[in-house]
């Protein structure tokens, strides 16, 4: 998804949709961090009560 949504935003971006293009960005950013594990829920953590 991450991937996906940089191509999007580039797209966008040689459109002229640049507010468009900026939210892509953004998902771009989130998805790539969710795939780091740098924000989400962790599985097996104590949180879960395993």
């Amino acid at each position: 998804m991450a991937v996906f949504s940089a191509a999007v935003a580039a797209a966008l971006w040689r459109e002229g949709r640049g507010a468009a293009a900026g939210v892509a960005l953004l998902a771009a950013a989130y998805f790539g961090l969710r795939v780091a594990g740098v924000i989400g829920r962790r599985r097996g953590g104590d949180d879960d009560g395993t």
